[in-house]
């Protein structure tokens, strides 16, 4: 009897030996247990859903994460790479076949045989009027009808700038205001030398009158009966400072400022030029 108790004495000792210590975590909020060589045995954590306090054994084996392997691509990268760089070309090509129209189209205006100033008008109408229509909406240059299509545009636009402003127009706007009946107060005639003009006489005191309606300019020499001469509307001619008009027999240059109506013609295989020097307006006088 001794000796067992004996051994139920040593066996409590031993358990009592196995002593564990509870510390509280604030970092986490939970109390952890520790044994006697300070290594964690598990802890515990309030459960506020279930309003009981919840116990972890961490001496029990934690389970490995699932090992999947190397993840593998599911693109080919360089596939992609390629259909974009093939995408890209075809975006350039397009964009340079329009340009390339642009440039052609341009310097067709600039060999245009008329006056500076009439090119630079049509280049700048087709700069304002369709380039700059196009410039920055997002077309889609990859496509070949729409390259075609844009290019189309603008040929069309250019014969049609072109056709507006290379029609003659009789009506000049800046001489409206000078329609009417006029006294003419002096005549020149001269004879066209080696292209320059030598004065032959002057009339100072001549009985004409004269009658400008845009589309026609009518004369009345004394008692004569009125004689006319249509006009179609040519260019202003910088180095006459005129606007020029082509008659039946002769080709008319109306001075800008309304000063003088220059007729030159050929008379037996000579060049002559009769200029008529505008004088007062007169509200009595009609050409009919």
């Amino acid at each position: 009897m001794k000796q067992i108790l004996l051994l139920f004495l040593l066996y409590c000792g031993c358990v009592s030996a196995q002593t564990t210590t509870e510390k509280y975590n604030t970092l986490n909020n939970r109390y952890e247990y520790f044994n006697s060589n300070n290594q964690m045995i598990g802890y515990k954590q309030y459960n506020s859903l279930k309003s009981a306090w919840e116990y972890t054994d961490t001496t029990v084996a934690t389970r490995k994460p699932l090992d999947y392997g190397t993840p593998q691509a599911t693109y080919d990268f360089d596939r992609i790479n390629q259909a974009l760089a093939y995408k890209q070309n075809q975006i350039d090509s397009g964009v340079k076949s329009v340009q390339n129209a642009i440039n052609y189209l341009d310097n067709q205006i600039s060999n245009l045989n008329v006056d500076q100033d009439i090119k630079e008008t049509i280049n700048k109408r087709f700069a304002n009027e369709y380039v700059n229509n196009i410039s920055g909406k997002n077309y889609d240059y990859t496509n070949k009808e729409t390259v075609t299509k844009i290019i189309d545009y603008f040929n069309s636009g250019v014969k049609k700038i072109a056709s507006e402003e290379l029609t003659p127009s009789n009506d000049v706007k800046e001489l409206m205001k000078d329609k009417g009946g006029y006294h003419i107060k002096e005549v020149k005639n001269y004879t066209i030398i080696n292209n320059q003009p030598k004065l032959e006489n002057t009339n100072s005191n001549p009985d004409i009158l004269m009658y400008y309606d845009g589309d026609t300019i009518y004369f009345k020499n004394g008692g004569d009966d009125w004689q006319y001469r249509n006009l179609t509307f040519s260019k202003f001619d910088t180095i006459m400072n005129s606007y020029m008009y082509f008659s039946k027999d002769c080709i008319v240059f109306i001075q800008k400022e309304f000063k003088s109506v220059i007729l030159l013609s050929s008379d037996n295989g000579k060049m002559i030029s009769r200029e008529l020097v505008i004088g007062k307006y007169d509200a009595n006088i009609h050409h009919n």
